[in-house]
């Protein structure tokens, strides 16, 4: 219960009273600073409001929630009204102003992660792409998910809880006495969204990442070495799966005047990506974490790269269990295959590629794209016609594409075929890669090791940093790809 200085309870009208006002000054705080950054005194006083604002939505939500359930049980399990003296339109006025004051509020709410965003991208924390990636999130999904989305935002890309992040980071046992007020209330801002978001890690200590590190947030740059992620649909989460809806089309047809129309109606999928967890483990030297600012931009970068070498290979041949499903491992257990047998004799053959793209409905020609190890896109270069010319000049271009459709290396892809074992080798792919799915559950959490030691259980000087990230792949329609398959025989 929220009580005034008087000690006594406060009412839910004093409670609306209160939101109101605080919302008419946040209102004036965002409109004195105009375009710019709110100061250092008025982003205090901003983010005081909110936290305000939501122990006096909390309060007010269980207090009518309460009158709620007395009012239904005093109606026989109706839900009614109280008419006596005005009260009903006075009360039906409050709510209005409480509704208005709360769209506001998530207004605000937004406009301040922009801003946070704004400053993020201006500083290079990070890419314009991973900004772009957390503004269409908080616009789309489900209001629940969208207020999530902002809550994170507002909270993981803080600038106070970065500062308390990497006090931890240079001091995994005191730093946090030596945060600042404003670091505190930053850092019980994540702790909360951290609950609410359901993120956990296997133990106690770990803290929520800051934005700019979370995986699932920078991995988004279209300059990403994954040449997956470039083709592929890529989509971020705050649960743990994704659901889509896939169909194999309605039927349309041709009528005569007065003729029964044949039944149309789509087979509609409901496809579920899981996502798995991954772990990420960096030491670092006492030395190295001096600079506790400096020294996250270089952890940003190294983990990155980290994250996206094991999700390369997961996202290619990945198993499915316990981790994300390979668009390789799907469409090699497809059903009706979608395999294509290669032309040549335990070897590929100059003319594979034409097998490939003839396997592919015209549904999803349009939109397909080649995947293939360097090795193999070699031998299609060195691929001479009859009369000694070029027979896929394509591939000598930059960007490089394969009769007519560009082409993307996938160094995950088998590359070398062996004749003396028995195995299938699925050296090229070609479809419709917005018919594969990656999935990157946003609010990463890391944990702090104090101090590392080395084999004979002595220190090292060193402490270590431990990420956990969630993602996940599959193929949503096998029938948007063909796979080229190179088998041999002992």
């Amino acid at each position: 219960m929220i009580k005034k200085n008087n000690g006594r309870t406060m009412t839910v009208d004093e409670i609306r009273g209160e939101i109101e006002a605080l919302t008419t000054e946040a209102d004036e705080l965002l409109e004195r600073n105009g375009d710019d950054d709110l100061d250092a005194a008025d982003s205090e006083r901003f983010q005081t409001i909110t936290g305000r604002l939501r122990e006096l939505k909390s309060e007010q939500r269980r207090i009518e929630d309460r009158a709620e359930r007395i009012k239904t049980e005093f109606a026989g399990g109706t839900s009614t009204r109280f008419e006596s003296g005005g009260t009903s339109g006075r009360r039906e006025a409050n709510e209005s102003t409480f509704a208005n004051s709360r769209a506001t509020s998530g207004d605000h709410q937004r406009d301040a992660a922009m801003r946070q965003l704004d400053s993020q991208v201006r500083s290079e924390l990070l890419p314009a792409s991973g900004a772009e990636t957390v503004e269409r999130l908080m616009s789309t999904g489900t209001v629940s998910e969208r207020s999530h989305t902002t809550r994170w935002s507002l909270a993981a890309g803080d600038p106070a809880y970065s500062r308390a992040f990497a006090k931890l980071l240079q001091n995994p046992e005191r730093g946090h006495l030596l945060w600042s007020e404003d670091e505190h209330r930053a850092y019980r801002a994540a702790e909360e969204v951290r609950a609410a978001m359901n993120i956990t890690t296997d133990s106690q200590g770990g803290h929520l990442v800051p934005q700019f590190l979370d995986p699932a947030i920078v991995l988004t740059s279209a300059g990403s070495n994954n040449s997956l992620r470039a083709v592929s649909r890529v989509v971020q989460t705050t649960s743990d799966h994704w659901s889509g809806i896939t169909s194999a089309g309605a039927t349309s047809e041709w009528l005569a005047e007065a003729q029964e129309a044949a039944d149309g109606s789509p087979t509609i999928a409901n496809p579920l990506v899981p996502v798995h967890k991954y772990t990420t483990l960096v030491p670092f030297s006492i030395e190295l974490e001096q600079d506790g600012l400096g020294f996250l931009r270089e952890l940003q970068q190294v983990m990155a790269d980290s994250v996206l070498q094991l999700t390369n290979t997961a996202y290619t041949t990945g198993t499915g269990s316990g981790q994300p499903t390979g668009f390789i491992t799907a469409l090699a257990a497809s059903s009706p295959t979608v395999i294509v047998a290669g032309g040549g004799t335990e070897a590929l053959g100059n003319g594979d590629p034409f097998l490939l793209q003839n396997a592919l409905g015209p549904r999803f020609q349009a939109n397909a794209t080649w995947q293939a190890n360097l090795s193999t896109l070699n031998f299609f270069r060195q691929a001479e016609t009859t009369n000694g010319a070029l027979k896929y000049p394509g591939l000598h271009t930059n960007p490089p594409s394969l009769l007519g459709r560009p082409v993307y290396e996938n160094s995950n892809m088998d590359g070398v075929v062996n004749a003396a074992a028995t195995q299938s080798n699925y050296l090229l792919a070609y479809g419709d890669f917005s018919q594969f799915v990656i999935v990157d559950r946003i609010g990463s959490v890391l944990e702090l090791v104090p101090h590392l030691v080395g084999a004979n259980r002595r220190p090292t000087l060193q402490r270590g940093a431990i990420l956990y990230g969630r993602t996940g792949s599959d193929v949503l329609v096998d029938n948007a790809f063909a796979l080229l398959n190179v088998a041999t025989t002992a």
